[in-house]
């Protein structure tokens, strides 16, 4: 489950996971809705996972996920979020992408990941 949220925002898998009960509360938590319970994946592919609406959870269950791997995102000359059909600039783990043998098909595979 970890590896395949990680992708589904982006990044190529988890570097660890953990739960309350592993980890501090933090103050941030109660200000939530719970909103999944019963995550299971197959593969670490968003599409092969299945997830509840209902809970019979609390927040000492609340996942803390730590993801690794590139990271994108597109920024507007304010340093705004930029979102799709923005023309924007192009960030890596918060540095920018440098363009040396970027091209159409480096541009397609960044938006895909990108969502």
């Amino acid at each position: 489950s970890a590896d395949a949220i990680c992708r589904e925002m982006g990044y190529t898998g988890h570097l660890r996971w953990g739960s309350d009960t592993d980890m501090i509360t933090w103050k941030i938590q109660s200000q939530y809705d719970i909103s999944l319970d019963d995550v299971t994946c197959n593969t670490g592919e968003w599409d092969s996972c299945s997830f509840q609406i209902d809970h019979d959870c609390d927040h000492s269950e609340d996942v803390f996920l730590q993801c690794g791997g590139l990271e994108f995102s597109l920024i507007d000359r304010y340093g705004n979020s930029a979102g799709a059909g923005i023309w924007g600039l192009l960030l890596s783990n918060s540095g920018t992408v440098c363009d040396d043998e970027f091209d159409d098909h480096s541009a397609d595979a960044i938006c895909r990941e990108m969502g």
